[in-house]
């Protein structure tokens, strides 16, 4: 099935990458999760965290989450829908500082339980995540 988000086609099978909102470096040695998320694979792995991230809209046709940890890149496999209407997903990360965004059925939205969030050069939110 496809999608256009914000005039990108994308389907379960594709990835496309939009553009990171900071400087920061891409991480060449990142693994894919069982998720489709991509998480660095870099030092030793028994300092990794696990973290969940989750969305409540039960309207909604398509949950996307993008941030610092896949590399802003569009993957419809990563982020699953419950029966409750709660997409949720969960990954390990090592210690860091992460920027995030859902996409919402092709609308960037801000996550409403994230604590903290900074601006970003395209005049919205990022929200953030310190991994400890």
């Amino acid at each position: 099935m496809t999608k256009t988000i914000n005039n990108i086609k994308t389907n379960n099978n594709s990835k496309k990458t939009v553009k990171p909102v900071n400087n920061k470096p891409l991480d060449t040695k990142a693994k894919t999760n069982s998720s489709g998320l991509k998480t660095s694979s870099g030092g030793n792995d028994s300092k990794m965290r696990p973290v969940s991230f989750s969305f409540f809209d039960p309207n909604a046709e398509q949950v996307l989450l993008v941030g610092d940890f896949n590399n802003w890149s569009l993957d419809t496999r990563c982020i699953k829908k419950r029966e409750s209407g709660e997409w949720s997903v969960s990954m390990t990360l090592k210690p860091g500082t992460y920027d995030y965004r859902f996409i919402v059925d092709g609308q960037w939205r801000e996550d409403p339980k994230c604590g903290e969030r900074v601006p970003n050069p395209f005049g919205g939110f990022n929200d953030r995540i310190v991994v400890k």
